[in-house]
């Protein structure tokens, strides 16, 4: 299983290791290891693009809170329609919001936005149209830091 490596490392985080990537979020897939704890005794799993500006954001945002998590990287690990399903319901809110509508792909071949089940469908079979970044806490809550962060940073306020 590879890691995600990062450039600053604060005290604390010198003596951690890297951050786990698992390929889904659902136990069964992640080879028996589970996620990680954060100081709050949660579960964090933060849906992630490297690439992705916002999505760099929120991993930085997690770190200064030294708020332990799970990385995934789903273009790479890839979803299943169920997973998408699943983050949809904790997110709620429109289908629309999940797709990256401005992105080549979706221009190219766009589809029905107010179907959840194609949305899920077409987010599976092509993760990088996935709106992000996107953090999940306790598989009971979760949001899409899109425009800005503040509903991934409410996820954390008392």
């Amino acid at each position: 299983m590879s890691t995600s490596k990062r450039k600053t490392r604060s005290a604390a985080q010198a003596t951690d290791e890297s951050k786990e990537i698992v390929p889904s979020v659902d136990s069964s897939t992640t080879n028996g290891k589970r996620e990680s704890e954060s100081k709050q005794g949660c579960s964090v799993v933060l849906y992630h693009n490297p690439s992705c500006s916002k999505s760099r954001e929120a991993k930085a945002f997690l770190e200064s809170q030294e708020i332990e998590f799970t990385v995934k990287l789903y273009k790479e690990a890839g979803l299943t329609v169920n997973e998408v399903l699943e983050l949809m319901d904790l997110v709620g809110g429109k289908p629309a919001a999940f797709v990256r509508t401005t992105d080549p792909p979706y221009r190219e071949e766009p589809f029905d936005l107010t179907d959840k089940r194609l949305v899920a469908e077409k987010l599976a079979a092509n993760p990088a149209l996935l709106q992000r970044p996107i953090v999940v806490v306790n598989k009971a809550k979760a949001a899409i830091g899109r425009p800005t962060l503040q509903p991934i940073q409410d996820l954390f306020k008392a």
